[in-house]
């Protein structure tokens, strides 16, 4: 799924700050996260050994983010392999970004490179991932489709069923917490997106989910 419209050209410090999790939140709890050291290593001083792009900083990322081209798709490669082996190695973890897509998580790492540039690649993606983790799924999910005027998405039930959960919160919903797409979760989901100057799609987009699921203190 390509990001919403109202996500492109827009820079992703500047998108973020607007509509997700605010700038200096992550920032802080990324520093934060950084300062405690890598949470795994495979030896027994703390050390292991970093391919590829993570090796690379934030500032060469930062550079190949503007440039584009492959060596950004380097980066972007890395990324994703990176949370996969996360998803393999992390106990109770079966996806650490059941929602979060490429284009999403690479511009959360852009939010704290841009002021961080002699962080290492691969920190600031395990830093990232670490902040994320609380909305991991646990267990394997099965996929719900959402339509609604043209527009389809794909969700992991049990993503879902944290959004009506958060729904259910606001006052927005009232039914059954059971992770399926219906007519009350559209009409809950129209209500919070109308709420939060989003527009109103009716389906759990990635901005919709963002703003209902990601912490914000």
């Amino acid at each position: 799924m390509v990001l919403p419209e109202i996500l492109r050209g827009i820079a992703p410090a500047h998108f973020l700050k607007r509509l997700l999790l605010p700038a200096t939140l992550l920032t802080t709890l990324l520093a934060i996260l950084f300062a405690a050291g890598p949470a795994h290593a495979a030896s027994g001083t703390g050390e292991y050994a970093i391919k590829g792009a993570g090796n690379a900083d934030c500032s060469a990322y930062m550079q190949a983010r503007r440039d584009g081209g492959e060596v950004y798709g380097q980066f972007s490669g890395w990324l994703m392999g990176y949370v996969s082996a996360y998803n393999q190695v992390i106990p109770e973890t079966y996806d650490v970004a059941p929602w979060q897509e490429r284009d999403l998580l690479m511009a959360l790492v852009e939010n704290y490179c841009v002021n961080n540039g002699a962080t290492r690649y691969s920190s600031a993606v395990l830093g990232l991932l670490s902040v994320i983790r609380p909305l991991r799924l646990a267990n394997k999910s099965e996929p719900v489709s959402a339509s609604h005027n043209g527009e389809t998405v794909t969700a992991q039930r049990e993503v879902m069923r944290q959004l009506q959960r958060r729904l259910q919160q606001d006052g927005l919903y009232s039914s059954t917490i059971d992770g399926l797409y219906g007519p009350g979760t559209r009409a809950a989901i129209i209500n919070f997106q109308q709420r939060a100057g989003l527009p109103p799609t009716g389906i759990p987009d990635q901005v919709t989910l963002y703003r209902a699921l990601m912490p914000t203190s």
